[in-house]
């Protein structure tokens, strides 16, 4: 989740900007590239893979596309990291 600053990412031929409150998936067993031009904040989530690929069989198609701050997924991943981000 980008807390603060903005971030590029790019994986699997796709690139997208994160702006603050915003997410993405990418798959750091692959080649990826993140971007940051200005200071920032991030709260990253690691899932292994045979998890996330258990509950999420298409996230390969998934990958380096934003996921919009207002969403109800931003909100409920936001709710799941029980605040932890904010803590920082």
């Amino acid at each position: 989740v980008q807390l603060d600053g903005r971030c590029r990412l790019a994986q699997d031929g796709r690139d997208t900007l994160l702006q603050p409150g915003e997410f993405a998936i990418y798959d750091t067993r692959r080649p990826y590239e993140l971007q940051l031009d200005e200071d920032y904040a991030q709260a990253v989530l690691r899932v292994p893979h045979r998890t996330l690929a258990a509950r999420l069989p298409d996230h390969e198609a998934l990958t380096a596309r934003s996921v919009a701050a207002d969403s109800a997924a931003a909100g409920a991943l936001l709710a799941a990291l029980g605040g932890a981000a904010e803590d920082r």
